[in-house]
């Protein structure tokens, strides 16, 4: 089952929640950037971005934007103490950016697993700050599905196609279609290439 699937599924019954993503990695980190994890408003997860303390951090973040518009993103250090804590071994740190979900981009999500599916080379863009809250697929050919996005065109995101991890540019995630996380039946995150 993958993360947008159980988004649709939360978005058809009129729930709501938050998506968790890694836009960067440094160091040893549980998890790479591009994992994913979706914190359903009864408190639910699916996916993971690392476990233990960091996954625990970013579920008390969800729980604070789902319902409203607010993106963020947190910068999380595993600093020696948490890693003997945790049983962990690794030592980097991650930034990851958490985003509610609105009922309505429930047609974009179904877009974004058309795309997935069909293999269709597209980047996922969610602003980033204070402003409006928008999300958009725009696709290598020039499509355009979702909120409108000011000065994007085809030539301005030509580098970014080839990506394969997020990264943030001029206030807004970029993510490639091209790797998004799923879950398996038993529930661990495994990466998935169009």
């Amino acid at each position: 089952m993958d993360i947008y699937g159980v988004i649709d599924e939360y978005l058809a019954e009129n729930r709501t929640g938050a998506l968790a993503t890694i836009v960067k990695r440094t160091g040893a980190t549980p998890q790479g950037a591009g994992a994913k994890v979706f914190i359903g408003d009864d408190g639910r997860i699916f996916g993971t971005v690392g476990g233990g303390c960091v996954e625990a951090e970013v579920w008390q973040q969800a729980r604070r934007i789902t319902g409203s518009r607010e993106t963020r993103v947190i910068h999380y250090a595993m600093n020696g103490t948490e890693i003997a804590d945790e049983g962990m071994i690794c030592g980097g740190s991650v930034d990851i950016f958490l985003e509610p979900l609105q009922i309505e981009h429930r047609p974009l999500y179904r877009q974004l697993r058309s795309c997935m599916n069909n293999g269709t080379k597209a980047l996922l863009l969610t602003s980033l700050g204070t402003g409006p809250f928008t999300k958009t697929i725009f696709s290598e050919d020039g499509e355009l599905w979702g909120d409108p996005v000011d000065g994007l065109t085809v030539e301005t995101l030509q580098d970014r196609f080839a990506d394969r991890a997020p990264s943030i540019v001029k206030g807004m995630v970029i993510e490639p279609v091209n790797s998004v996380t799923r879950l398996s039946s038993t529930g661990e995150a495994t990466s998935h290439s169009s």
